[in-house]
């Protein structure tokens, strides 16, 4: 489709261009929602490769595939070094929804290498950028909650870990996610 495109198209290698990037991105996205994270990092590295001048947004959401991909093979160090450097690019971008999900793929990370006081820092902080930039956005808070529950209940705040999987899981049952 696209090289037929191009083809009618001579004119706008840069639009062909982009439309490449674009599809590829949504390839990776597909691998992502699919939850084949542990087959994720080889194409992303590739797309960054070959994709370094992409639009910003489209930086920040692939360093933020390449930091599912980390968490999914356990890869910590590495997946905290792709999030804090999408994270850059998406507040550079303002691209709020994109660091939405880099702020809970940091909290994961930090949670899976049991840093729970950092991974805490991070799902506070995604569930104030939700509140100030995102309307809230319950479904994606949902999420944050989930770990905030799971961060008090190693904590043996028990009650609080309660409350917080209840307001979770609600939002899951009420919007369907």
């Amino acid at each position: 489709c696209i090289d037929a495109w191009a083809l009618c198209n001579p004119d706008k290698p840069d639009a062909t261009r982009q439309f490449r990037c674009a599809l590829e991105l949504q390839r990776l996205f597909l691998l992502g929602v699919n939850d084949a994270g542990s087959k994720l990092l080889q194409p992303v590295r590739q797309w960054l490769e070959h994709w370094p001048d992409a639009r910003l947004r489209y930086l920040g959401d692939v360093f933020n595939l390449a930091a599912y991909a980390c968490k999914s093979n356990g890869d910590i160090a590495e997946g905290l070094a792709y999030a804090e450097h999408g994270r850059g690019i998406q507040r550079r971008d303002r691209g709020n929804y994109g660091l939405s999900w880099n702020l809970l793929l940091d909290a994961l990370l930090h949670l899976k290498a049991g840093n729970l006081h950092a991974a805490r820092n991070s799902s506070q902080q995604g569930l104030q950028l939700l509140r100030e930039h995102l309307n809230g956005f319950p479904e994606h808070a949902a999420f944050q909650h989930v770990i905030q529950a799971a961060i008090a209940y190693e904590f043996d705040q028990l009650d609080s870990a309660e409350q917080l999987l209840e307001i979770g899981t609600e939002a899951i049952d009420a919007l369907g996610i």
